[in-house]
C-alpha cells in the first residue's frame, strides 16, 4: 500500500512538473514573439526612412552624391541584416510553435500587386478637424458625408469627382459639441450622427428631393443655374439618449429598424430608431469604447475599446453571446467586418489584424505599420484596406497583409482620422477619400496593376 501511494505521489509530482515546464515554455514563446514584433516594427521604420531618402533624391533631380549613396547603402545594409535575422528567428519560432501546436501568424512584407495612388483634389469647408468620412451610392450618384469637431455634419454630391465640390447641406443639430461619426442608412433616406453631447441624432437629408431636382435640371435645355447655397438643417427626426458620456461611433443594424451606438461610458446601446426606445445595453468593456460596427447581413456587432480588446456580440440566437478578442497590446481604435466570417481590427500598437470569427486565439494576418492606426476602410471588390495613421500617412494593403501603396503625408498636415472608399465604373480603379484633423478632405484615385 505504501508503495502504491509513493508511486501516485511521484506521478502527481511528475504531472505537475510537466505542466509547469509547458507553462514556462509558453511564457518564453510569448516573450520571443514580442521580440519578433519589435524587430518587424523597427524593420518597417527603417524601410520608411530609406524610401523617404530615395524620394528626396529623385525629387531633387540631381544625381546622388557619394555621401548620400553611402548613407543609403548603410541603411539598406542595416535593414537587410535585421530582415535576415527576423526571418531566421521567425522560422525558428514557427518550428517551435508547430512542435507545441501553437499557431504562428504569417507576415509577408512589401510584396504583391502594384497599386498607385494619385491625388485628384483637396477640399476644405469645415472650421475644425474632421473625425469621420463616409460614402453612399443613390440612383447612380455618389454622395460623401463628413463629421467634424466644429459641430456640423456635411453632405456632398461627389459624382463628378471634380475640384469644385462643396456641401449641398449641413446639419447643425449637435450645437456646441463635436460630431464624431456619420452614417447613411443603406435603404432609407436617413442619416445618423453621433455627438459629443452624449446623444445620437437621426435626420433626413432629403436626398430624393435633391436627386429629383438635379434630374429635372439635367433634362431641361436651359443653362445650368448657379450653384445654390448650402442648405442648413437644424431639426432631427429622432434623438437617441441614454449614454452618460460622449457617443463616439454609431451604425445601422441590417434587416431591422435598429441602430447601435458606442460611448465613452463603456457601453454600446441598441435602439429602435422608429420609436427611440432603448432595446438593449451592451456592457462589459473595462474602458471607453472607440468604435462599433454591425454586420451587413447577420445579427452580429463588433465593439472596440481602449481596454485593448474588441468584442463580438452575437444576436443570432434568442440569448445573445459575446466573444472577447485580445490580440492587441494598446487601444483598439477601429474594428469592422470583412465578408461573412472575418473581422479586421486596428490599434494604437501600430498593427492591423485580420481575424476568423471562429478562432479568437490568433490572427490570420498581421499588418505592421509605423504609427498608431485610426478608422480604416476596406474595399472588398479590390481586396484593399486603406489605413489612416497618426503620422499623416495613409497606407494601402491587400487583404493578405502585403503593403501595395502609400499615399503622401504632405497632403495632410495633421493626423489622418478616417478613410472611405468610393467605387467607380473603371477597371482596376477606385476612389478613396481621406479626412484629417487639419480640416481637409483629400480625394485619391487608386489604380491596381497586377504584376506578371
Amino acid at each position: 500500500m505504501a508503495t502504491t501511494k509513493h508511486r501516485k505521489k511521484l506521478s502527481s509530482e511528475g504531472d505537475c512538473n510537466e505542466s509547469n515546464i509547458k507553462h514556462r515554455l509558453h511564457h518564453l514563446f510569448g516573450q520571443i514573439e514580442k521580440e519578433f514584433d519589435g524587430l518587424i516594427t523597427e524593420n518597417v521604420a527603417l524601410k520608411e526612412r530609406v524610401e523617404t531618402l530615395e524620394e528626396l533624391i529623385l525629387s531633387s533631380g540631381a544625381a546622388p552624391t557619394e555621401a548620400s549613396n553611402k548613407v543609403l547603402q548603410q541603411k539598406l545594409s542595416v535593414n537587410s541584416v535585421k530582415r535576415d535575422s527576423m526571418v531566421a528567428a521567425s522560422q525558428l519560432s514557427a518550428k517551435i510553435k508547430s512542435t507545441y501546436k501553437l499557431k504562428a501568424s504569417g507576415r509577408n512584407l512589401f510584396k504583391g500587386q502594384s497599386v498607385s495612388g494619385h491625388l485628384i483634389s483637396k477640399y476644405e469647408w469645415h472650421k475644425d478637424g474632421l473625425w469621420y468620412i463616409t460614402t453612399a451610392l443613390r440612383q447612380q450618384k455618389q454622395f460623401m458625408a463628413t463629421a467634424s469637431a466644429d459641430g456640423t455634419a456635411c453632405v456632398c454630391d461627389v459624382t463628378k469627382m471634380d475640384a469644385n465640390i462643396s456641401p449641398f447641406l449641413s446639419y447643425v443639430g449637435h450645437s456646441g459639441c463635436s460630431v464624431n461619426c456619420i452614417k447613411f442608412h443603406p435603404n432609407y433616406d436617413l442619416i445618423m450622427t453621433a455627438g459629443g453631447d452624449g446623444s445620437t441624432h437621426i435626420w433626413r437629408p432629403n436626398l430624393e428631393h435633391y436627386l429629383q431636382r438635379n434630374s429635372e435640371t439635367d433634362d431641361s435645355s436651359q443653362e445650368m443655374p448657379e450653384e445654390s447655397p448650402t442648405q442648413v438643417i437644424k431639426n432631427n427626426l429622432c434623438e437617441l439618449t441614454g449614454h452618460q458620456s460622449v457617443v463616439i461611433s454609431c451604425d445601422w443594424i441590417s434587416g431591422v429598424d435598429q441602430c447601435v451606438t458606442a460611448s465613452w461610458d463603456r457601453t454600446a446601446n441598441i435602439y429602435d430608431f422608429q420609436t427611440g426606445e432603448l432595446v438593449v445595453q451592451l456592457a462589459g468593456h473595462d474602458q471607453e469604447l472607440t468604435d462599433v460596427c454591425a454586420h451587413e447581413s447577420a445579427r452580429l456587432i463588433v465593439t472596440s475599446s481602449h481596454d485593448t480588446t474588441f468584442r463580438l456580440w452575437d444576436f443570432r440566437d434568442a440569448i445573445h453571446s459575446v466573444s472577447v478578442f485580445q490580440g492587441h497590446t494598446e487601444s483598439v481604435m477601429s474594428a469592422s467586418f470583412l465578408g461573412t466570417d472575418k473581422v479586421i481590427s486596428g490599434a494604437d500598437d501600430r498593427t492591423v489584424k485580420v481575424w476568423d470569427l471562429r478562432n479568437m486565439r490568433s490572427a490570420l494576418t498581421s499588418i505592421y505599420v509605423e504609427s498608431p492606426v485610426n478608422k480604416f476602410d476596406v474595399s472588398p471588390e479590390d481586396n484593399l484596406i486603406a489605413i489612416p495613421l497618426d503620422n499623416r500617412h495613409v497606407r494601402v494593403y491587400d487583404l493578405s497583409g502585403n503593403r501595395v501603396c502609400r499615399l503622401s503625408r504632405s497632403q495632410h498636415d495633421r493626423m489622418v482620422t478616417c478613410c472611405a472608399f468610393a467605387p467607380v465604373n473603371q477597371t482596376n480603379s477606385t476612389h478613396l477619400f481621406t479626412c484629417s484633423f487639419d480640416r481637409r478632405v483629400c480625394l485619391w484615385n487608386i489604380v491596381t496593376e497586377f504584376k506578371s
